[in-house]
Order: C-alpha cells, then structure tokens, then sequence
C-alpha cells in the first residue's frame, strides 16, 4: 500500500471518530451533570469519595460544588477556570490520534506527546471538582464479584468511586456502544491512569481463576508490581474469592499467590471485537509474566500527579506537591464475607 492511500485511510478514520464524538457530546455532557450531582448531594459510587475524605470541610466542598456548576454550564468566573467546552474539546483533538502503543507509555517517563494530552483530560476533571485520585489509596478488582468487594471497603477507592476515572470509562462505554475503537483506548487509558497513581498499600480482589490479557492484566498488574519494586507502591495484596462457599481470603502478598498458584490463568483476545472465549494461558507465557513481575530496571520514575495541597481552598488543587498522602492501612472487615 502507498504511502498516500495510508494517509488517506488515516484521514478517514480519523474523521470517523471525530464524527461520532461530536455525536456523544450532548449525552456525555448530561452524565458529567449526574455525576456532579451525586457528588453535590453524596450518593451514588462517586460518594464513597466523601468516605476516604471525611476531613474535607464544608466550605472546601462549596468551592468545589461551584467548579462543578461552572463545568457544567461552560461559565468562568476567573483565569483557569475548566468548562466542559474546554474538557471535550482536549478529548477531540487527542482521541482521533490516540493508540494502545500510546497507553502503554502512560505515566512512565517516555509518555508520548499524544499521552501527555489524554492525561490532561483528567487533570481537567480535577480541577472542575471532579477529583482524580489525589494520593488517595486505591484498590483493583477483576471480575463483577471483585467489583462489588472492592466497594465494600471504606479506606480505599475502586475505579467507579473516582469522579475523573468514572467518567472517562462512562464515556468508553457510550463509545462502546456505538462501535468505536475508541473504546477501548478509554477503557485501557483509564485502568492505566489509574495504575498510574496508586501509592502505599494496594489491594487487589480477584476470582480464584484470573483473566490474562484483559484492562485488568495489560494496564494493572504489570505496572502495579513493578511500581512495588520501585518503593512507590509499599505493599501489593490479593484477596481471592472461593465460588464454591462464596467467602473472601484473607489478604496476601500477590507475588506470593502467583509463584505458589493460588490462582489459575485464563486467556482471552485483547480486542473487544474479537472473539472472547476463555483458553488456558500456556505455562511458558505465565513464567514469563511471573518473572517480568519480578524485575524492575527502571529507578522510581514517577510520583502520581495528584495531590491534595489546596490553594484555592478547594479539596484538591492542581499545584505540585512533594508531600504524598498518608496511605490508610486496609481493615480486615474490609476483606471478609461470611
């Protein structure tokens, strides 16, 4: 093929994809509208937020609120201001161009110019009043059975309870549900974000047969173990779930769950348009995921963006912070289902 008709192909598809965001705009701007309500009113996934956070004050939480409604009705009141207008304009230009080669560069310190931009999304989020994971400690899950688990829990955040990550996956659903490729950038650059700024003592819950190859597998659990040998994650620990008496383990180091099996693998695509069923992974391709965990040659590249260090007495500013937040060490009851 030419380098011409490449082009041209190029060009149409990024056209397409640029043709189905400016469809979504309307709807996805109505969802950031719920989600400012939950948050307003402290119901919803977006909730358990507040219950991580129980020192924010009432006055930090009216700032916020105010950021919200501006957001929302694309007002600003001062320099610096964030707008939905602003914030869907940023996912236009970076998405069309986007790729999973791009993803796999996010928060790492050869980030792609196109990655830079994606991660801008978020912090455009944030600074609306819909927070990222400013230093807060969070948890992973694979599976609608973790999912559920990692809710339970108080002193950690699970994807759907971060404001930012929960309404960028929205918006990989809506996308999913039109058939855009670009889906699964959302879904991956989210798991990754999120990766991304996970500090101290993470917790994963996972079913007693893992899924190799999904979000979970190829933005998580590498970058979460290598993070651990690094010194920016302290702790990484797995709690796994018996289906037969449908009870939770104990957590455990997951280094140790994997070099003993505890857990069996599965194998399935990496596309969401491909065929989904489920194969054992062979053995050679799980020692060799065993021993990447391992390993880490890169030295602590990156501290998580976020941070809780105000400075306009909103919950959580963008401005640098050297400090990170205090991790909360996970309760057991938090882990346990009788």
């Amino acid at each position: 093929m030419s380098n011409s008709s490449s082009r041209i192909i190029l060009e149409e598809l990024q056209n397409e994809r640029k043709d189905i965001l400016e469809m979504l705009r309307e709807p996805f701007l109505k969802y950031c509208e719920e989600i400012a309500m939950q948050l307003d009113n402290r119901t919803g996934e977006v909730s358990k937020y507040y219950q991580v956070n129980p020192e924010i004050d009432k006055e930090s939480l009216a700032i916020d609120s105010k950021k919200r409604e501006n957001f929302i009705h694309n007002t600003k009141e001062k320099s610096g201001d964030k707008t939905f207008d602003d914030f869907y304009s940023q996912l236009q230009a970076v998405l069309p161009r986007l790729q999973l080669s791009d993803m796999e560069t996010l928060g790492q310190t050869n980030e792609t110019l196109a990655t830079k931009d994606f991660r801008k999304c978020f912090d455009m989020l944030n600074d609306a009043g819909f927070y990222n994971v400013n230093r807060n400690p969070v948890n992973f899950w694979s599976g609608s059975d973790a999912q559920k688990q990692a809710n339970t829990t108080n002193t950690s955040l699970s994807d759907s309870n971060v404001p930012a990550i929960n309404i960028m996956i929205k918006f990989g659903v809506m996308l999913l549900e039109n058939k855009s490729p670009m889906a699964e950038l959302l879904f991956h650059g989210s798991s990754a974000e999120l990766s991304a700024e996970a500090t101290g003592t993470v917790m994963l819950f996972m079913p007693k047969t893992m899924t190799a190859h999904n979000f979970n597998w190829l933005a998580e659990l590498n970058r979460l173990q290598d993070d651990r040998h690094t010194g920016k994650i302290s702790e990484l620990k797995i709690s796994i779930f018996d289906p037969v008496n449908k009870v939770w383990s104990e957590p455990m180091h997951f280094q140790d769950v994997l070099t003993q099996d505890r857990v069996g693998v599965m194998s399935r695509s990496t596309s969401l348009s491909d065929n989904q069923k489920k194969t054992p992974v062979r053995p050679s391709t799980l020692r060799r995921f065993k021993s990447n965990t391992l390993k880490s040659n890169r030295e602590s590249d990156m501290l998580p963006r976020s941070h809780s260090d105000a400075t306009d007495g909103s919950a959580f500013s963008r401005e640098e912070s050297t400090e990170p937040k205090q991790s909360t060490e996970p309760k057991s009851r938090g882990f346990g289902r009788k």
